[in-house]
């Protein structure tokens, strides 16, 4: 059965295939993980057909992967300003940015976090880091990578306190309860990477 959501990503009947398929994917992922979607009933709540969905994706997973590179796109062209004036990684403008672009996307967030895909949401947002502020040595990539680590944490923190029972979106009855492991495993990623640059500039000072 389809989700009745309507959120950022509403039911499409027309327009552009692919995004078509990534909101229905993303309503569909907000009640189960992404293992107990089928290519069919994404398919059905899509409104395209199997061929149609394998002529635009490979899998379900492509069909994250190309929606996250394509918000890693837009922020970037949306931050340009900042950089150019030369915002540090850590200063105001940067923070504000990066939570109101995390607020405004929060159902797709939400619904990677569910789904395991936490590590491909770090890799862009450290990507980014280090390609604006890295400087090629190793206690530069332990500290913006944590810190990148810090803020997507930070984030499912926000998700947690914002929902009605003080957790993410309650999940249908019967299915597996990924969230909290992903946001366990999250919270445990963060933790083990402020742990290495810890030590990294503790080696480096000695």
């Amino acid at each position: 059965m389809g989700s009745t959501s309507t959120g950022s990503y509403p039911r499409a009947t027309s327009g552009d295939t692919r995004s078509c398929i990534t909101a229905a994917l993303i309503r569909l992922a907000s009640d189960r993980p992404l293992s107990a979607i089928t290519v069919t009933e994404l398919c059905a709540e899509a409104g395209v057909s199997r061929m149609t969905f394998y002529r635009n994706f490979q899998s379900k997973e492509e069909v994250f992967e190309k929606h996250l590179a394509a918000l890693a796109s837009e922020y970037a062209a949306i931050s340009a300003p900042l950089l150019e004036a030369g915002e540090k990684w850590f200063s105001p403008g940067h923070l504000a940015l990066a939570f109101t672009f995390f607020k405004d996307h929060s159902e797709f967030m939400e619904s990677i976090f569910k789904c395991g895909f936490t590590h491909q949401l770090l890799d862009v947002v450290a990507g980014y880091m280090l390609r604006h502020w890295g400087d090629g040595s190793a206690k530069s990539e332990y500290l913006l990578t944590a810190f990148a680590g810090a803020l997507c944490s930070a984030h499912v923190l926000l998700l947690h306190r914002r929902s009605p029972q003080g957790g993410v979106r309650k999940r249908a009855a019967g299915t597996t309860p990924c969230a909290p492991h992903a946001v366990q495993g999250f919270f445990a990623g963060g933790a083990i990477r402020s742990a290495m640059v810890a030590f990294v500039i503790a080696h480096e000072r000695s």
